[in-house]
């Protein structure tokens, strides 16, 4: 894994690796992937979502 990565796919592997537990299953984080860098690299106005929406 690169340092300082986005790539939802790569954090959410460090997290099952170390045993993290995680709020939703694990396959649920893929979709986000494409949000990761926009949300971090652009000011894009989006909409929060609850844990039971991510469900």
């Amino acid at each position: 894994m690169s340092q300082g990565t986005h790539d939802v796919d790569e954090l959410v592997d460090l997290l099952l690796h170390h045993s993290v537990a995680m709020p939703f299953p694990a396959d649920r984080f893929s979709g986000l992937n494409p949000f990761a860098v926009i949300l971090r690299y652009e000011e894009t106005l989006y909409t929060s979502m609850t844990l039971e929406e991510m469900r």
